[in-house]
Formats: structure tokens, sequence, C-alpha cells
């Protein structure tokens, strides 16, 4: 699925935090706490946490509400916008 430019930078805005967000709430990666430590960390613990994410897709929902809840209110994207459209799937 091809998503708009504008789509694309918020997304690689976004990744290392959503991810960092996921592995912490893990407990179980080592050396990933939260966003700062998955940038420093090895390529096998960012790929565990890649994973973890994926598995979890719910954890999305959880940084939204946890983490970017002021940020989302203060634009035009509301939570309706991170819902995919009828017949379409988000990205796995």
């Amino acid at each position: 699925m091809l998503i708009s430019q504008e789509e694309a930078k918020l997304f690689f805005a976004l990744y290392h935090s959503v991810i960092g967000f996921a592995a912490g709430r893990s407990g179980g990666i080592e050396g990933i706490r939260d966003t700062g430590t998955f940038k420093s960390a090895p390529n096998e613990a960012k790929a565990q946490a890649r994973n973890h994410l994926l598995n979890n897709i719910e954890l999305i929902k959880d940084y939204m509400e946890d983490i970017c809840v002021s940020v989302v209110d203060r634009t035009d994207w509301g939570r309706n916008d991170f819902k995919p459209h009828q017949g379409q799937r988000l990205l796995s």
C-alpha cells in the first residue's frame, strides 16, 4: 500500500518512539526500555522489539493514549484517522 509523502514522514518520525514504547512495555527485550535505548540497541534487539510490536499491534493504541494524546488533540488528525477504511487493513 502506497502512502503519501507526508504520511511517510510522519511514520518515520514516530517509528523509533512507537517501537521503543512497545519494547519498554514488553519488559523482555534486553537493553531496550524506551526510544533512546532503542536507537542505540543492537540490530537483533531492534528486530525483537519490532516483532513484539507486530505481534501486539494494540500497543499502538496504548502509545497514542499514553504519549500522543496532547499532540493528536492539537492537530487536524483525530483518533478515527488511525483506523483503516472499510475493506482495507493496517500495514503489517
